[in-house]
């Protein structure tokens, strides 16, 4: 590894630790997600299986944790900047609720003196005040019980769980609409009601569907169809007695009337 490409990578972990990440980081809670400013730094061999989490920074490399195995508690060690030229960079970035990764030292750089931070920060915030001004589309009970069925056939054991369900169906951004607290109530009585009549069963992890389920829908599709067929046959036997009023009055003698 060249004296360029080394002084490149010391100074990105020198200026990255100057905000170490803590022992316990926040992963909810509206307050402790806004006071994250602090970085991850990372050495990983090609395979991902191994591992150095870097903690302090001294002249000549660094000090932290090695991890020997993917899974599993780590060891203190420190590893010379030298000795980083066959490992990959990884930085991620914990700024307030979102989380910003970089592969390479330059990219880090960039993102640092470009303040790619509040670039992210400014455009999720843009993206949801325009989410928050679309109204949130209800499913009738109807749809929400093909959902899942088309889920459990597409997943054997199909289960979810009402907030899941809300985040799957809006996105991560319906947590901050100003509708969400009604929409999610909303939903926690439709799955109620469908477990009630034995349309969908209660299990700890959510809900699953029954056999009642596809009767219900079947059922619901056939009626469906009587009445599209109903509606049909009305509109045919208009058309046709619009067709015998045009015949009778084609067939009149207008001259006698006259």
């Amino acid at each position: 590894m060249n004296i360029i490409k080394r002084a490149i990578i010391r100074y990105s972990v020198k200026w990255a630790l100057r905000k170490p990440i803590p022992r316990t980081i926040p992963l909810s809670g509206d307050d402790r997600l806004r006071r994250r400013d602090y970085f991850e730094v990372r050495f990983k061999t090609p395979s991902k299986d191994q591992g150095f989490l870097a903690e302090q920074y001294f002249h000549h490399g660094f000090t932290g944790i090695w991890f020997p195995e993917r899974t599993g508690a780590g060891y203190n060690a420190s590893l010379q900047v030298r000795s980083v030229g066959d490992l990959d960079f990884y930085v991620r970035h914990y700024f307030r609720r979102y989380e910003i990764e970089y592969y390479s030292p330059i990219s880090f750089l960039y993102g640092q003196i470009s303040l790619r931070k509040y670039r992210v920060w400014f455009s999720d915030k843009v993206g949801q005040f325009f989410f928050n001004r679309k109204t949130l589309t209800r499913s009738s009970r109807l749809n929400l019980l093909k959902e899942f069925i088309k889920s459990s056939l597409a997943e054997g054991g199909y289960t979810v769980g009402e907030l899941t369900y809300f985040h799957q169906r809006f996105g991560d951004r319906v947590i901050y609409h100003p509708e969400a607290a009604a929409e999610r109530r909303y939903l926690r009585y439709m799955l109620e009601s469908l477990a009630d009549s034995g349309d969908l069963r209660s299990v700890p992890s959510g809900f699953q569907i029954t056999g009642q389920a596809f009767t219900t829908v079947s059922e619901a599709e056939q009626e469906d169809r009587r009445h599209k067929d109903s509606v049909s046959i009305q509109r045919g036997l208009a058309f046709l007695t619009f067709c015998l009023v045009v015949v009778g009055a084609l067939s009149l003698d207008w001259s006698k009337l006259l």
